[in-house]
């Protein structure tokens, strides 16, 4: 699988890669200094980032060699002349970048036949015109490369191009006379520092001159440098002291002391004392023009103040170096350099410039892995992922075990879900799984894929590794959030689990999730999406529970919901809804909060804000505060108003203000508007029974039993659907009823509907009250008889005091009445 994976992105990308590879050819006229070639594509690009990472311009051109077929060699540089070609040659030679090289002319990116020279002995012309450095390519093939490659730093942002290393070079040419110093010189350029290093050190210096003890102490410190590059830090310290000290008191030693100053430059590189590395290669440009490390000086300020994140300096001095060497080694690399600190700056369009610019010039093999990986990161943050997906695969195909691989590939991926490529992601997400099952950039592919199974359900797979995270995503988030506890993942898994549920019609569940979510992380990197998905979550819930009649369950969400998010961010409709779904189940406090709250946000008229001026209306006269509960529904404006079943409900207020109050005859006249408008009430038998109250007082008990009656008619056809009441509704019609027979001296039937009020066990309170009210109606009827008999029964069967007080207060009442009523008219 691994090895088929890989074959897909080399076949994805040769023709790309050919194209590149033949571009790659400088197309002006000038030199070029021919290093070897090989038939391995791969072998050639391994020596190719060897050269880059030595500082040399490298690139590979595809050419048939006589005898030999296509081959693929590696070049360096084009120089303008003879003189400059030269000049490189020695410099890569001196410092062990290369070990021979053929200057080779060229003449529109051509090579000119019998145009070439070599630093060794030149070839037989009457041979193969392969360069003599090709032949010694191809018999070393299998040998090592080199030098190895430094590491590339791990993560996205990696550093700017590592300039041309600094390579050991001779002291001064002359030496002091005597065999230990002779030795020592000659086991110095014999390549044995340690051992020459001991040798300097015997000197008795105290016996020399002061100009040879300049030489021995150069050449220990040259000693310190050579082995402190191979990995001695403390002889890289030793080097900077001896450097630092030559400096100071050898100042006239210009020649020297340019040498000097470089390897002390490159000594606190390789220590990464980048900022002091800097001030010395600002020093070895400014103070000594000229020199031959001057360009290289420029180069490597630039990069030092790239490598302390000083990135606008970085820019300046890359740009400069690029006014003052338009045709250094370095020019690819400052361009890149360029790109890469824009894009540190978050300056997107200068970074695209600059690598637009890199691409345009130079292909993709001739910039290196550290180039390459730096461009399609910039891309890939930058939410340009069309650009992102072709130089990340080329990484990828190039470098398929490199350290940065595996989020190469994860990010590929990811830019693959964004440009809604699901197929390519879901199986690239399925190699990730399958080749490091235990790394972080598994986990995250399984959820991704689960996300992409609720985006895009029902893409055809096969039983590739990590499938079912596509085809079961909500499995996913659950098992996933059980291992990550409360870790960084959990938010996200939150988020995505509720969206998901939101996505199949679960919006309790969805609900549950957000809110979930949002009381773990209020300033989360979810907060703003989790808040809009959570109101779309309430909005549906309300809507359903509303039209069920469910204000509970309403009510529920409306506690569960974190604090404030529903005055700020929900619907006004939906907000309102719950206001009133707390004001049906009684949580008037809340209730009144809520909706004043979303007062204040809600523009003057309009069907919503009536209905929530009504609602606090009767949410005041549920409180008592009668006077407060007119005032409000004063301010509820009557002309214009287009919600006729509004008008209805707020006469039916009036009525059930001015009954509480006392005004029968007003509440009276609500109560007929409300019941004549033919509007459909909320809770008609509730209204007509206060309505029959209000017509019982007034001494209307003919229409009042009329009203009772449809009350109790409405309560019992409410066992077989909504709106359900509770049994005080026909306790009270039953009783009101009896109450107004009794007004009228009708003591049967008063008995009889006194009779049919008793619910339930006998002795229930309101059981109690129905049989005192009974047993009062005999006795103003002067049936003593039958009102003892039903006060007995109340006695027995009430078991207190109170009820027999009650009893004797009410057979004083009807004795003194009877005989002092005389003198009350």
């Amino acid at each position: 699988m691994k090895k088929f994976f890989f074959l897909v992105l080399v076949t994805t990308l040769c023709a790309l890669m050919v194209s590149e590879i033949l571009a790659a050819k400088p197309q002006a006229s000038g030199y070029q200094l021919r290093i070897a070639a090989y038939q391995d594509l791969k072998k050639a690009m391994e020596q190719v980032e060897t050269l880059k990472k030595g500082g040399a311009e490298a690139y590979v051109e595809k050419v048939p060699i006589k005898h030999k077929g296509m081959w693929y060699r590696i070049s360096i540089g084009h120089y303008a002349g003879r003189a400059e070609a030269e000049a490189a040659g020695r410099q890569f030679k001196d410092g062990g970048v290369i070990e021979h090289y053929v200057l080779q002319r060229t003449a529109g990116g051509i090579a000119v036949p019998g145009d070439s020279s070599a630093t060794e002995a030149a070839p037989d012309k009457k041979e193969e015109k392969m360069p003599a450095a090709d032949k010694k390519a191809i018999a070393r093939q299998d040998n090592k490369p080199l030098a190895p490659p430094p590491p590339v730093t791990p993560g996205k942002q990696t550093t700017a191009p590592q300039p041309l290393p600094a390579q050991p070079q001779p002291a001064l040419a002359g030496v002091p006379k005597g065999a230990s110093f002779e030795s020592a010189v000659q086991t110095y350029k014999a390549g044995q520092y340690q051992d020459a290093l001991a040798k300097f050190s015997d000197i008795d210096q105290g016996k020399l001159d002061p100009a040879d003890k300049e030489k021995v102490l150069r050449y220990i410190a040259d000693c310190h440098y050579v082995i402190g590059s191979k990995g001695s830090n403390r002889d890289l310290l030793s080097a900077v002291d001896g450097y630092k000290e030559l400096l100071q008191k050898y100042p006239d030693s210009r020649e020297e002391n340019v040498e000097a100053l470089y390897k002390l430059a490159r000594s606190y590189v390789q220590l990464k004392f980048f900022y002091e590395a800097r001030r010395e290669f600002l020093k070895l440009y400014t103070q000594y023009p000229g020199s031959p490390h001057q360009a290289e000086a420029l180069f490597s300020a630039a990069d030092m103040s790239y490598r302390t994140r000083n990135f606008n300096d970085a820019i300046l001095r890359y740009r400069e170096y690029l006014a003052q060497y338009p045709q250094g080694p370095y020019i690819q690399k400052a361009y890149l350099g360029i790109g890469d600190a824009f894009s540190q700056l978050q300056q997107a369009d200068q970074a695209d410039s600059w690598y637009g610019e890199a691409r345009k010039r130079w292909s993709m093999e001739a910039m290196g892995q550290e180039s390459i990986l730096n461009m399609g990161y910039h891309y890939f943050r930058n939410k340009k992922y069309a650009d992102a997906v072709p130089v990340l695969f080329f990484y990828a195909n190039m470098y398929p075990d490199g350290d940065e691989t595996r989020d190469v590939l994860f990010s590929i991926a990811r830019s693959f879900v964004e440009i809604e490529q699901y197929s390519a992601a879901i199986k690239l997400f399925s190699h990730l799984i399958e080749r490091y099952p235990d790394s972080r950039e598994a986990q995250e592919s399984a959820v991704i894929m689960a996300n992409v199974g609720v985006k895009k359900p029902g893409l055809k797979f096969p039983d590739i590794p990590g499938i079912q995270n596509y085809r079961e995503p909500l499995r996913v988030y659950n098992a996933m959030l059980v291992q990550s506890g409360m870790g960084e993942m959990t938010e996200g898994l939150l988020f995505q689990k509720g969206y998901a549920l939101w996505k199949f019609g679960r919006y309790g569940e969805a609900f549950e999730s957000f809110t979930a979510m949002l009381t773990l992380f209020p300033q989360g990197r979810y907060k703003e999406e989790g808040i809009k998905n959570l109101i779309l979550n309430i909005n549906r819930l309300v809507e359903q529970y509303a039209a069920q009649g469910d204000f509970l369950a309403i009510a529920r969400i409306y506690f569960k919901t974190p604090t404030d998010i529903l005055n700020r961010n929900a619907d006004t409709h939906a907000t309102l809804q719950i206001g009133e779904a707390l004001y049906r189940v009684g949580l008037l406090f809340d209730a009144k909060r809520l909706l004043e709250t979303l007062l204040k946000t809600m523009p003057t008229g309009g069907a919503d804000t009536e209905r929530l001026l009504f609602t606090l209306a009767d949410i005041e006269n549920k409180r008592g505060r009668y006077d407060e509960a007119e005032r409000m529904l004063q301010t509820i404006p009557l002309k214009g108003r287009t919600d006729r079943k509004l008008t209805t409900a707020m006469h039916v207020l009036k009525g059930d203000i001015c009954l509480r109050k006392g005004l029968y005859a007003k509440a009276v006249s609500s109560y007929a508007e409300a019941l004549s408008a033919g509007e459909n009430l909320d809770n008609p038998a509730v209204v007509y029974r206060n309505y029959a109250s209000a017509l019982q007082a007034t001494n209307a008990y003919d229409a009042a039993i009329a009203n009772y009656d449809k009350a109790v008619n409405l309560y019992l056809a409410a066992d077989k659907g909504p709106p359900f009441y509770p049994e005080e509704i026909l306790v009270t019609s039953y009783q009101g009823t009896g109450e107004c027979y009794l007004r009228q001296g009708k003591l049967q039937e008063a008995s009889i509907v006194y009779k049919k009020s008793i619910l339930g066990p006998p002795d229930r309170r309101q059981n109690l009250w129905a049989l005192y009210d009974m047993g009062k109606g005999y006795v103003r009827g002067n049936k003593q008889a039958q009102a003892e008999q039903v006060f007995t029964d109340l006695k027995n069967k009430g078991g207190e005091e109170f009820w027999g007080n009650i009893i004797d207060y009410t057979v004083k009442e009807k004795a003194w009445t009877e005989r002092y009523a005389k003198y009350l008219r």
